[in-house]
């Protein structure tokens, strides 16, 4: 019976070493999970706008709560009503500011009077053959349109006559107010920004992208993996308590 219970209790203290032993070392993972998911958002990239630099399904890192926004931070947001995606992600670089004025010539695009320049990670663009225009927006800022001699010209619903615009050197102008950003793509022949459904709301800005990952998955496999192994880790760490 006395060798019984020595076993009984020798068992007992390998389990509680055992346990103390997957506390600590589960501790900091914890911590770094849990702070992880409160500070940061994993994000993927969705579709082919921000080619050359951000693959399809490329994995990133955002900060929930940096919400100061500076010109070409790559941020997410929810996309208006009027590009009929309003329940997914859209991912942009950032282009103009609040109070900025934003014009947008046929291969070219001007802050305060000042070239944006085209970089490594930009596709150029040409407006002329743009086929995403929606002028039908209801953005509350609404484009200034002009013609080549800088002549306001009536804004015509309609982006035929928009492209035709830009064909015959015509410029389109956004006065930012101060609450609203301009985003574009990267890939800008075909990216859907905000020469399609006019500036972004500062509200409707989600994380600002910190990091850029090598890993590219599916969309729902990033979620379900982050979330498995947190209820994991937890639970280790809940037995081991």
């Amino acid at each position: 019976m006395k060798s019984i219970l020595k076993k009984i209790k020798l068992n007992n203290q390998k389990k509680s070493k055992a346990k103390k032993i997957t506390f600590y070392a589960l501790l900091p993972i914890v911590i770094l999970l849990v702070t992880f998911n409160i500070f940061m958002r994993i994000n993927l990239v969705d579709g082919p706008s921000m080619l050359p630099d951000y693959l399809n399904r490329t994995v990133l890192i955002g900060s929930r709560f940096n919400n100061h926004y500076n010109y070409l931070n790559i941020v997410t947001f929810q996309p208006p009503k009027s590009t009929g995606l309003s329940q997914s992600q859209f991912i942009k670089r950032i282009i103009g500011k609040p109070g900025d004025i934003v014009k947008i010539t046929r291969h070219q695009v001007y802050v305060n009077g000042k070239l944006v320049k085209d970089q490594a990670y930009t596709n150029p663009m040409d407006n002329a053959r743009y086929s995403s225009f929606n002028l039908d927006n209801h953005s509350k800022i609404q484009p200034m349109t002009y013609n080549k001699e800088g002549q306001q010209v009536n804004f015509i619903k309609n982006p035929l006559n928009i492209a035709h615009l830009y064909a015959n050197g015509g410029y389109v102008q956004y006065k930012l107010n101060n609450d609203h950003y301009f985003v574009m793509g990267d890939n800008r022949p075909i990216s859907n920004d905000s020469r399609a459904f006019g500036p972004i709301q500062t509200k409707k800005l989600r994380n600002k992208i910190i990091a850029k990952t090598n890993i590219r998955v599916a969309p729902k496999v990033a979620a379900i993996v982050n979330f498995s192994l947190l209820i994991i880790v937890w639970g280790l760490f809940i037995w081991a308590i």
